[in-house]
């Protein structure tokens, strides 16, 4: 059976931490399986490379082998992604879309290009037409979270811009009961 430690390398190996890696490591050997380490070194400002070596140094002196090359988190980041969408709630969407590609197998670079050539939702931040070089965008947020998380993505990627919102009450008992929110 396949075991993985994965350890942060923020500080030197603890008693605990190398009982989880032996306690992983044994099973893996009794099983005939692959011991993965991986290292959680995303944390760039308390990742150190020399506990990340200190790390490899008490695991060989505790005799335990691993799979060569060693998983390194930070280089498993995905960069440089473009999406053609506006606001924090399409870049978690995006975000989980893309963990869920890479679970069952997608590579990077498809997942790149899905997410550059995605084009929404219909009726979620929609441009309809231009009339004397004004954009009209259609979005159909009808709740009071939702509208602000709309109007802060409108709010940074046009700043400057004269934005006008016009709303239509999808329920009058919608309107009623959150009329403070509105």
């Amino acid at each position: 059976m396949p075991t993985r430690f994965a350890p942060s390398p923020t500080g030197y190996l603890h008693i605990g931490h190398a009982y989880s890696a032996l306690t992983a490591w044994d099973i893996s050997t009794r099983s005939d399986g692959k011991f993965i380490l991986r290292i959680e070194d995303i944390d760039y400002q308390r990742c150190k490379e020399k506990y990340e070596k200190s790390i490899f140094q008490d695991m060989e002196w505790l005799g335990m082998i691993w799979l060569k090359p060693v998983i390194n988190q930070k280089n498993r980041l995905i960069k440089k992604i473009k999406i053609p969408l506006l606001g924090m709630h399409n870049i978690r969407n995006s975000v989980a879309a893309s963990a869920l590609a890479i679970t069952v197998g997608l590579t990077v670079s498809s997942i790149k290009k899905g997410l550059k050539n995605f084009k929404g939702v219909q009726r979620r931040f929609n441009k309809i037409f231009t009339f004397n070089k004004v954009d009209f965008f259609d979005d159909y947020a009808h709740h009071p979270t939702e509208i602000k998380v709309v109007l802060d993505g409108v709010n940074s990627v046009y700043k400057g811009y004269e934005k006008i919102c016009v709303f239509q009450p999808h329920r009058i008992s919608r309107l009623k009961d959150l009329k403070k929110e509105f």
